[in-house]
């Protein structure tokens, strides 16, 4: 159903799941001086929320303060610089409360001085709860 078709509840819906995906990849910025908003994250999800990795070598399930941790150390220590990370593509299916979004995304910065980058797919699942649409889950990979 294109955006003409959607009723204005769908179509808000829509815009608020699109908004917490924009919050959940700006949160990782440090392009400019800017600091990542990494706490931030902890308002998009549930509060047991689980977010899993997957990679060729292991699959790493996380709870949101698991994840948070480490990338907040990366992004504020220096290690990764002038870092962004951006949704280039998507398809959202929304089911009265339930949501599923499917993402690419690119990602640029300078790793210890180096130029870093790379691509990748990530999968959220969103639930409507009574403070709005709420990650459930958040599944990535990077492209190899």
């Amino acid at each position: 159903m294109d955006q003409s078709q959607q009723t204005s509840a769908e179509q808000a819906d829509q815009s608020a799941i699109d908004r917490n995906v924009d919050s959940f990849f700006a949160a990782f910025c440090n392009t400019g001086g800017r600091t990542p908003q990494l706490d931030e994250l902890r308002g998009l999800f549930l509060p047991d929320a689980i977010i899993v990795k997957r990679s060729r070598e292991s699959v790493d399930v996380m709870s949101v303060d698991a994840f948070i941790e480490p990338r907040q150390e990366l992004l504020r220590s220096g290690a990764l610089t002038e870092f962004s990370e951006w949704e280039q593509d998507s398809q959202t299916i929304i089911m009265d409360g339930l949501a599923c979004r499917w993402s690419t995304y690119r990602k640029s910065g300078f790793m210890d001085g180096a130029p870093y980058g790379g691509a990748g797919r990530k999968i959220f699942s969103f639930i409507r709860t009574a403070d709005g649409w709420k990650i459930a889950s958040a599944i990535w990979e990077d492209e190899d």
